[in-house]
Protein backbone atom coordinates (compact mmCIF):
# COMPACT_ATOMS: atom_id res chain seq x y z
CA UNK A 1 0.00 0.00 0.00
CA UNK A 2 1.26 3.71 -0.84
CA UNK A 3 1.50 6.10 1.84
CA UNK A 4 -1.02 8.89 1.90
CA UNK A 5 1.25 12.08 1.06
CA UNK A 6 -0.40 15.35 2.96
CA UNK A 7 0.43 18.58 1.06
CA UNK A 8 3.10 20.83 3.36
CA UNK A 9 0.47 23.63 2.66
CA UNK A 10 -2.14 21.30 4.56
CA UNK A 11 0.50 20.71 7.08
CA UNK A 12 1.20 24.22 7.76
CA UNK A 13 -2.26 24.96 8.49
CA UNK A 14 -2.78 22.24 11.09
CA UNK A 15 0.39 23.19 12.71
CA UNK A 16 -0.54 26.98 13.08
CA UNK A 17 -3.50 26.20 14.29
CA UNK A 18 -2.22 23.79 16.57
CA UNK A 19 0.18 26.48 18.04
CA UNK A 20 -3.06 28.66 19.42
CA UNK A 21 -2.76 26.22 22.44
CA UNK A 22 0.49 27.44 23.18
CA UNK A 23 -0.54 30.03 25.65
CA UNK A 24 -3.01 27.28 27.34
CA UNK A 25 -2.69 26.39 30.73
CA UNK A 26 -1.45 23.30 31.82
CA UNK A 27 -4.80 22.84 34.10
CA UNK A 28 -7.67 22.46 32.67
CA UNK A 29 -10.16 24.59 34.91
CA UNK A 30 -7.76 27.82 34.68
CA UNK A 31 -8.57 29.84 31.61
CA UNK A 32 -5.87 31.55 29.52
CA UNK A 33 -6.41 35.17 30.81
CA UNK A 34 -6.26 33.22 34.75
CA UNK A 35 -3.08 31.72 33.67
CA UNK A 36 -1.49 34.51 32.40
CA UNK A 37 -2.37 36.68 35.28
CA UNK A 38 -0.91 33.87 37.74
CA UNK A 39 2.17 33.62 35.58
CA UNK A 40 2.50 37.09 35.80
CA UNK A 41 2.06 37.55 39.52
CA UNK A 42 4.47 35.13 39.78
CA UNK A 43 7.03 37.29 38.10
CA UNK A 44 5.65 40.87 40.21
CA UNK A 45 6.54 38.82 43.25
CA UNK A 46 10.37 38.26 41.96
CA UNK A 47 10.61 41.28 39.32
CA UNK A 48 8.64 43.92 38.93
CA UNK A 49 10.16 44.95 35.83
CA UNK A 50 10.06 41.53 34.25
CA UNK A 51 6.02 41.36 34.86
CA UNK A 52 5.36 44.74 33.19
CA UNK A 53 7.46 43.22 30.28
CA UNK A 54 5.92 40.20 30.40
CA UNK A 55 2.57 42.32 30.36
CA UNK A 56 3.28 43.90 27.15
CA UNK A 57 4.85 40.96 25.22
CA UNK A 58 1.52 39.27 26.05
CA UNK A 59 -0.02 42.45 24.58
CA UNK A 60 2.38 41.97 21.47
CA UNK A 61 1.30 38.90 20.98
CA UNK A 62 -2.30 38.87 21.01
CA UNK A 63 -1.52 41.93 18.03
CA UNK A 64 0.66 39.34 16.27
CA UNK A 65 3.21 41.55 16.71
CA UNK A 66 5.75 38.74 16.59
CA UNK A 67 9.01 40.79 16.62
CA UNK A 68 8.06 43.28 19.04
CA UNK A 69 6.74 39.78 21.41
CA UNK A 70 9.69 37.67 20.61
CA UNK A 71 11.97 40.92 21.90
CA UNK A 72 9.98 41.53 25.04
CA UNK A 73 10.03 38.02 26.29
CA UNK A 74 13.46 38.17 25.66
CA UNK A 75 14.25 40.86 28.07
CA UNK A 76 12.09 38.86 30.53
CA UNK A 77 14.32 35.75 30.57
CA UNK A 78 17.37 38.09 30.80
CA UNK A 79 16.03 39.79 33.95
CA UNK A 80 14.75 35.99 35.34
CA UNK A 81 16.53 33.45 33.15
CA UNK A 82 14.76 30.88 35.19
CA UNK A 83 11.24 31.95 34.01
CA UNK A 84 10.78 29.42 31.50
CA UNK A 85 7.09 30.32 30.33
CA UNK A 86 8.92 33.74 28.85
CA UNK A 87 11.80 31.61 26.81
CA UNK A 88 8.77 29.48 25.60
CA UNK A 89 6.39 31.86 24.44
CA UNK A 90 9.55 34.03 22.65
CA UNK A 91 10.63 30.31 20.89
CA UNK A 92 6.73 30.53 19.33
CA UNK A 93 7.06 33.80 18.40
CA UNK A 94 10.61 33.34 16.65
CA UNK A 95 8.78 30.62 14.44
CA UNK A 96 6.19 32.97 13.99
CA UNK A 97 8.51 35.15 12.71
CA UNK A 98 10.29 32.70 10.72
CA UNK A 99 13.46 31.78 12.87
CA UNK A 100 12.90 28.23 12.90
CA UNK A 101 16.64 27.43 13.79
CA UNK A 102 16.29 30.11 16.65
CA UNK A 103 12.78 28.93 17.42
CA UNK A 104 14.06 25.22 18.16
CA UNK A 105 17.19 26.63 19.82
CA UNK A 106 14.54 28.21 22.77
CA UNK A 107 11.90 25.91 22.85
CA UNK A 108 15.22 23.82 23.50
CA UNK A 109 16.20 25.57 26.89
CA UNK A 110 13.20 26.49 28.00
CA UNK A 111 12.34 22.27 28.15
CA UNK A 112 15.67 21.96 30.14
CA UNK A 113 14.69 24.91 32.12
CA UNK A 114 11.20 23.21 33.41
CA UNK A 115 10.62 19.64 31.22
CA UNK A 116 6.79 20.31 31.21
CA UNK A 117 4.36 19.33 28.74
CA UNK A 118 4.04 22.63 27.14
CA UNK A 119 7.71 23.08 26.64
CA UNK A 120 8.12 19.66 25.09
CA UNK A 121 4.83 20.29 23.17
CA UNK A 122 6.51 23.39 21.87
CA UNK A 123 9.77 22.14 21.18
CA UNK A 124 8.11 19.04 19.28
CA UNK A 125 6.17 21.92 16.84
CA UNK A 126 8.97 23.88 16.51
CA UNK A 127 11.01 20.95 15.43
CA UNK A 128 7.83 19.92 12.88
CA UNK A 129 7.29 23.34 11.34
CA UNK A 130 8.42 23.84 7.82
CA UNK A 131 9.22 26.76 6.32
CA UNK A 132 10.51 28.56 3.65
CA UNK A 133 14.20 28.78 4.80
CA UNK A 134 13.74 25.67 6.49
CA UNK A 135 12.46 22.42 6.70
CA UNK A 136 12.20 19.36 9.45
CA UNK A 137 15.09 16.42 8.51
CA UNK A 138 13.92 12.96 9.51
CA UNK A 139 15.63 12.73 13.01
CA UNK A 140 14.22 16.03 13.96
CA UNK A 141 10.57 14.39 12.84
CA UNK A 142 11.07 11.94 14.66
CA UNK A 143 12.61 13.51 17.97
CA UNK A 144 8.95 15.38 17.58
CA UNK A 145 6.92 12.53 17.24
CA UNK A 146 8.69 11.28 20.65
CA UNK A 147 8.12 15.06 22.17
CA UNK A 148 4.97 14.99 21.71
CA UNK A 149 4.57 11.37 22.80
CA UNK A 150 6.09 12.30 25.96
CA UNK A 151 3.93 15.78 26.54
CA UNK A 152 0.72 13.41 26.45
CA UNK A 153 2.19 11.32 28.90
CA UNK A 154 2.94 13.81 31.07
CA UNK A 155 -0.35 15.63 30.93
CA UNK A 156 -2.63 13.56 29.48
CA UNK A 157 -5.03 15.60 29.82
CA UNK A 158 -4.11 19.24 28.04
CA UNK A 159 -5.31 19.78 25.16
CA UNK A 160 -2.28 21.70 23.99
CA UNK A 161 -0.41 18.40 24.24
CA UNK A 162 -2.92 16.41 22.53
CA UNK A 163 -3.58 18.92 19.80
CA UNK A 164 0.15 19.13 18.91
CA UNK A 165 0.70 15.78 19.15
CA UNK A 166 -2.43 15.24 16.85
CA UNK A 167 -0.46 18.02 14.16
CA UNK A 168 3.08 16.11 14.71
CA UNK A 169 1.43 12.65 14.19
CA UNK A 170 -0.42 14.11 10.86
CA UNK A 171 3.05 15.61 9.76
CA UNK A 172 4.77 12.57 10.40
CA UNK A 173 2.61 10.16 8.90
CA UNK A 174 2.35 8.27 12.26
CA UNK A 175 -1.28 7.90 11.96
CA UNK A 176 -2.08 4.93 14.66
CA UNK A 177 -0.78 7.89 17.32
CA UNK A 178 -3.18 10.24 15.01
CA UNK A 179 -6.56 8.34 15.62
CA UNK A 180 -5.54 7.90 19.44
CA UNK A 181 -4.86 11.67 19.94
CA UNK A 182 -7.75 12.71 17.95
CA UNK A 183 -10.06 10.35 20.55
CA UNK A 184 -8.61 11.74 23.15
CA UNK A 185 -8.64 14.97 22.38
CA UNK A 186 -12.45 14.47 21.38
CA UNK A 187 -13.21 13.44 25.38
CA UNK A 188 -10.77 16.59 26.36
CA UNK A 189 -12.46 19.26 24.53
CA UNK A 190 -15.30 18.34 22.62
CA UNK A 191 -15.99 21.65 22.07
CA UNK A 192 -12.84 23.14 20.67
CA UNK A 193 -13.21 24.13 17.40
CA UNK A 194 -9.52 22.62 16.52
CA UNK A 195 -11.44 18.82 18.20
Amino acid sequence: MRPVLIPRSSLLAALAAAIIYIASPAQAHESPEEFDKRLTAELQAVNPEAADLFRQANEARAKQDYRAAADLYARVQELVPTFDHATRRQAYEELQAGNRDLAISLARKATQLQSSADNLSTLAICLAAEIASSKPTQTQMSEALDLADRAVALEPDNPFSLSVQCQVSLSGQAFDTLRRCVDSLKKVAPKDSQT
